[in-house]
């Protein structure tokens, strides 16, 4: 099957815009991402047209599988047990969209997508969004946190991810220029000014994480006192912006140590520090009373309503049906099982970037990219339940789909001049 000239464009036109408009226009995503699995689903079903994959690119799909199963597996345990509280399939339409990343995938690795479409998206994403930032905090909407398509959350998330992500584009631009080395740079600290402008904390802790990452990524670029200038360079720019008037970073710093303060003398204060702290709670209570298979998908609010009739939990989290953390979300509904395959989500891909990064460019560059993804994301599921949004699915789906593909077929090019 030879991929005609116009549906090459077609993909290669989705993947450039996703990352811009998801961000800022709602439904976006959600409409790329059909739109890409609908066009890979051929290759899954024809082992003739079916690109050939690696065992390390197989495992991958077999860690989002395996998620899916052990959801599937609790919903129908649980609800031959009699012990859903509602056993509707809707609390498995966000699991089953982990699956997409098969048939994207295998579709981005038979078109064959280029590195350039990886680069450019995250830049142009990461650099729009910092302009509407901007735009959005001290023009449109004064004083407000900027939100994007969705959520200040969401929005904080996505654009500090592309920021970091675009500076191992360096190595991209600077073979064609020198000069164009300062792209990725400028495009990170748009990014980075957008999702400080967000107000989303969540984003903000994975900054240390980026910042060790970005650091070893730059050993083969620059010496070891240029970069730790640069890390200097960059706690000056925090600090900066926690001192800076407008831009909110120091109000909602200090907002949390009140929260804390108001939580731990009164745990009905109502906060997002408190409603993650009796989220975080409710959820390991239910984990220990259910340990090994969960107390069924979408039970979480129904039984947090039964304890806080009891007494045993405050009611400010009565209206939530997710306790704002994937890791205590998925331990409530499945137990360890689902805590091992969640993390599997992250930790396999990861081993993959791993493995990359010790390769030359511009696999190297490929894979500092998709630690930062996985990375990111990982620490977003800390405090936020992120794959209850469609947003967040997407961009991890499609995002790590396009790294894996790029590595692939640079892995692949390398094997078939080596076999020559």
């Amino acid at each position: 099957m030879a991929e005609s000239r116009f549906f090459r464009i077609f993909i290669y036109i989705l993947v450039l815009i996703f990352p811009v408009l998801s961000n800022l226009i709602p439904h976006t995503g959600s409409v790329v991402l059909v739109l890409l699995t609908l066009a890979g689903l051929p290759f899954c079903f024809s082992s003739k047209n079916r690109p050939q994959i690696s065992g390390k690119e197989k495992a991958v799909m077999w860690a989002f599988t395996v998620f899916f199963a052990v959801y599937l597996f609790s919903f129908i345990l649980n609800g031959l047990f009699g012990n859903l509280e509602d056993p509707r399939l809707k609390y498995l339409d966000h699991r089953v969209r982990l699956l997409f990343i098969i048939p994207i995938f295998f579709l981005l690795q038979r078109v064959k997508i280029e590195q350039k479409v990886l680069w450019y998206s995250v830049c142009a994403g990461a650099a729009v969004a910092g302009v509407y930032a901007v735009i959005s905090r001290f023009w449109l909407s004064p004083g407000v946190r900027v939100g994007g398509s969705y959520h200040s959350i969401a929005f904080g998330d996505l654009t500090i991810v592309m920021a970091f992500m675009s500076l191992a584009a360096i190595n991209f631009f600077r073979q064609k220029h020198n000069a164009y080395a300062v792209i990725p740079i400028a495009v990170f600290l748009l990014g980075a000014i957008a999702s400080l402008l967000s107000g989303s904390k969540g984003a903000w802790i994975a900054f240390p994480a980026f910042a060790v990452i970005i650091f070893f990524y730059l050993g083969n670029l620059i010496s070891i006192w240029p970069r730790v200038l640069i890390c200097i360079t960059a706690c000056i720019v925090l600090f900066s912006a926690y001192n800076i008037p407008g831009t909110g970073v120091a109000e909602r710093i200090q907002g949390m140590k009140k929260e804390l303060s108001d939580y731990q003398a009164d745990h009905r204060s109502k906060n997002s520090i408190a409603e993650r702290m009796e989220g975080w709670k409710a959820a390991w209570n239910i984990f220990k009373q259910h340990p090994f298979t969960g107390a069924g998908v979408g039970n979480f609010k129904s039984i947090v309503l039964r304890m806080i009739d009891k007494g045993e939990r405050s009611d400010i989290i009565a209206r939530y049906s997710q306790p704002h953390s994937l890791y205590f979300y998925v331990m409530a509904e499945c137990g360890i099982i689902g805590l091992l395959a969640i993390l599997s989500v992250f930790i396999v891909p990861l081993w993959l970037m791993f493995s990359f990064a010790r390769k030359s460019y511009p696999q190297r560059d490929i894979a500092y990219a998709g630690m930062i993804l996985i990375i990111g994301f990982m620490h977003f599921g800390l405090t936020e339940s992120i794959f209850g949004r469609n947003i967040n699915i997407g961009f991890y789906v499609i995002m790590l789909a396009v790294v894996l593909s790029n590595l692939g077929i640079h892995a692949g090019s390398k094997r078939l001049v080596e076999n020559r």
